[in-house]
């Protein structure tokens, strides 16, 4: 009966140490790779070429979906949307505390943000 209970404590830890290895987040081959994100991000965060262009039909697909009433639309456009690059980026300087970056990521966020403004007005004023 002893040996039984001692087999059955053995296969509830084990089960319990491999649960523990899977969801374990400082193991593993899952680490971030920090100079890789950092690079991306601060790469993603200038609002140029392709990425205006999408921005600018991300916010007409954006007041499409205002005028029409329709959630999907709306939500569509927010998939398109280069806007969260910028967002990710003033959150990372910020958090590192690296203020020149931080300074140029504000404002092409602010430039990004009056790009979407200005095109979601001019859309307006044209269908109004």
């Amino acid at each position: 009966m002893m040996r039984q209970l001692n087999r059955i404590k053995c296969k509830l830890f084990r089960q319990f140490k491999r649960i523990a290895d899977v969801i374990n987040l400082r193991k593993g081959g899952d680490m971030t790779d920090f100079e890789g994100t950092f690079a991306s991000i601060q790469q993603g965060v200038r609002i140029r070429g392709a990425n205006l262009w999408i921005l600018f039909c991300g916010a007409v697909i954006a007041s499409i979906g205002l005028d029409t009433n329709s959630p999907a639309i709306i939500l569509g456009a927010m998939l398109i949307s280069p806007l969260m690059t910028p967002i990710l980026g003033v959150g990372l300087f910020i958090g590192i505390n690296d203020r020149a970056n931080l300074s140029r990521a504000l404002k092409d966020f602010l430039a990004a943000v009056l790009v979407s403004l200005g095109t979601s007005a001019l859309y307006f004023l044209i269908t109004c």
